[in-house]
């Protein structure tokens, strides 16, 4: 039995693709800065800059992911209107991938505060955005729910590809 959550066709695999480099980059970097942090000596040594930075970083996540939501809100309202499958996934498309920086750039920022500072609550919140980062996940099914796609463009989804076909 096929998974439903699995992409199966090359629109959906490439926002997959997109969506796991990104993802994986986030993570990667966490990963160095701990190992940056803790079996080197490179924290600069800002400890008394916590404050400044976990008030800068907890602002600027929270309107980015605010941002986020609203923007890619709006975003898929204009590729409802469209009349073509192939535009409205263009737009969705485009409405992911500013929906995704929105929530990776807080992310970096926090885990370049915590290499700053070695403060694992910068880290914690970066943790946070990555967790929202991941819910945020293009599947078929998100695709269709967000997009409000009929059953035929639900059928044409299943075997498009972006070059029309």
């Amino acid at each position: 039995m096929e998974n439903q959550n699995t992409p199966v066709n090359p629109y959906l695999k490439g926002l997959l693709m997109v969506f796991s480099a990104l993802l994986i980059g986030l993570v990667t970097f966490a990963l160095m800065a701990v190992w940056l942090n803790n079996y080197t000596d490179f924290s600069a040594g800002l400890s008394e800059m916590n404050n400044i930075f976990l008030v800068i970083l907890i602002t600027i996540g929270v309107v980015c992911y605010a941002a986020s939501k609203i923007l890619f809100k709006k975003q898929i309202e204009t590729a409802k209107r469209h009349l073509d499958l192939k535009s409205k996934l263009v737009e969705y498309r485009s409405a992911l991938v500013m929906k995704y920086a929105l929530i990776e750039a807080p992310a970096f920022m926090g885990i370049l505060f915590y290499m700053l500072t070695n403060d694992y609550l910068m880290l914690s919140f970066s943790g946070v955005l990555i967790v929202l980062f991941y819910f945020n996940k293009p599947t078929k099914e998100n695709v269709a729910r967000e997009l409000e796609l009929n059953p035929d463009e639900m059928e044409r989804l299943d075997h498009m590809d972006m070059s029309g076909n």
